[in-house]
């Protein structure tokens, strides 16, 4: 059985900016005076109205999103929408109505004037947005790289445990898993270190090279996943070598409006029970989005097993973000709490009922190995060897406009920290002092003499 062991937190501090140049408009032949340049300050507000292609009627309740200035709107009974605090420049628009195609288009936002939106009918939804993390948004099939968008509505269709296999029946994308909450991705034959994991466009670092460790996101927090399949060197670092899948949070909630959300999940298999409680809002430019979700499962059953034997887990966890959005752009200040606890399967068995084994305390003086019963396989009990994985994310995300270009900030901290427990006689206890090391170095356990 294992033994007792220490892993030193992960600690990251990322910085990247980008500088993008937006498409000038048109430049006038009369010079600006003073007053001219003064009463271009205020914004104008970005107006116009989405209609059936087909009946020119009007179609309330569609989202129109600038997803490259995280705002977002809803249209109004006679279709009209408006936005008041845009800044001026050329943005890609994205319209989505159920039932209809997704309409894209870049749109220059300090014309002033309405922008008609004509929506056609369709099956199946098209065209949809990919979000690159660091770059600007564009449509799918204009991306260089092969991309698979999996939405909300496809998520929630997946009997999943945890985040990436949530996501494991998309084509050309497997997943290594040692347990109901262990998943790593595999794109085309490589995982690990070879796969990048974001979480909404910032690289998201924690245990991700060991058998025994999972990605440390929020399911409940993704609103859908982008799966690059191929070398996304240039873009996100080497380590792209086989893809990278990018978990997206939803979209921001529209001006004036304050939202709340509750969500649950149960599965027969290993008696998952998960919850969900999520506020979001925005008042005046000024918008949060808080969410706080639990899980608790048991031993999940297989053809061959039966019941795995302390395959159980427990997990919580808190995100959410605060911030600004104005006509000078947005900066948001995101945070990220994930902490699990949960049991490693060691699979050793007993040669006469191969039943699966476990270690028992037998007066706190030596540890009996015994055939696990019917009782040991009920409930949601954790029996060693387990670990506990705590991950925290704090950073910051902006978007600032300055005249003709756009600034990109991203600033990120994280921190990961992952104990093993394997001593029946102490369980809680770890028989060595702990150390945090960078993240160059590799784990490693700190015993005295």
């Amino acid at each position: 059985m294992s033994s007792s062991s220490w892993a030193p937190g992960l600690l990251l501090f990322a910085f990247s900016g980008t500088v993008l140049a937006q498409t000038p408009p048109p430049v006038s032949s009369t010079p600006a005076t003073p007053a001219t340049r003064a009463a271009r300050v205020p914004a104008v507000p970005t107006t116009g109205r989405v209609l059936d292609a087909a009946t020119n009627e009007p179609l309330p309740g569609a989202t129109v999103v600038f997803p490259d200035l995280r705002q977002a709107t809803t249209s109004g009974p006679d279709g009209s929408f408006r936005l008041p605090n845009l800044p001026k420049g050329r943005f890609l628009m994205q319209v989505r109505f159920i039932g209809y195609n997704t309409f894209v288009k870049t749109v220059d936002t300090g014309t002033g004037q309405p922008l008609d939106v004509t929506l056609a009918t369709a099956a199946t939804e098209i065209g949809q947005i990919v979000v690159t993390g660091v770059s600007a948004s564009t449509e799918m099939r204009r991306s260089p790289v092969p991309t698979t968008v999996v939405d909300r509505n496809q998520l929630n269709q997946a009997a999943s445990t945890n985040a990436i296999d949530a996501i494991a029946h998309t084509p050309g994308l497997a997943q290594i898993t040692t347990g109901a909450a262990i998943s790593k991705p595999v794109i085309r034959g490589l995982g690990s270190n070879r796969v990048i994991t974001l979480n909404n466009g910032a690289k998201q670092e924690g245990q991700q090279w060991g058998d025994e460790h999972g990605i440390e996101i929020d399911e409940y927090a993704i609103d859908r996943a982008e799966i690059i399949k191929g070398p996304g060197s240039l873009l996100y670092g080497s380590d792209g070598m086989a893809g990278v899948v990018n978990f997206l949070a939803p979209d921001p909630v529209e001006e004036g409006k304050v939202l709340g959300s509750v969500a649950a999940n149960y599965q027969t298999n290993n008696h998952l029970q998960g919850y969900s409680l999520m506020n979001a809002g925005n008042l005046n430019g000024f918008n949060w989005l808080v969410r706080g979700s639990g899980k608790i499962a048991g031993a999940y059953r297989n053809r061959y097993d039966g019941r795995v034997y302390n395959s159980g887990f427990r997990e919580l966890d808190g995100n959410g973000y605060v911030g600004l959005n104005k006509s000078w752009g947005y900066s948001h200040l995101t945070f990220n709490s994930f902490n699990q606890q949960l049991g490693l399967v060691e699979g050793e068995r007993d040669e006469e009922t191969g039943r699966f084994l476990k270690l028992v305390n037998v007066g706190g003086q030596y540890a009996d190995e015994r055939a696990v019963t019917d009782q040991d396989l009920r409930g949601y009990d954790l029996d060693v060897p387990q670990q506990q994985v705590n991950h925290l994310r704090i950073g910051t995300d902006n978007n600032f406009i300055l005249g003709q270009s756009r600034l990109t900030v991203n600033v990120g901290w994280q921190q990961n920290l992952r104990r093993e427990f394997g001593d029946v006689l102490a369980p809680r206890t770890l028989p060595c002092s702990s150390s945090s090391a960078p993240s160059t170095t590799p784990p490693a356990t700190f015993c005295p003499k």
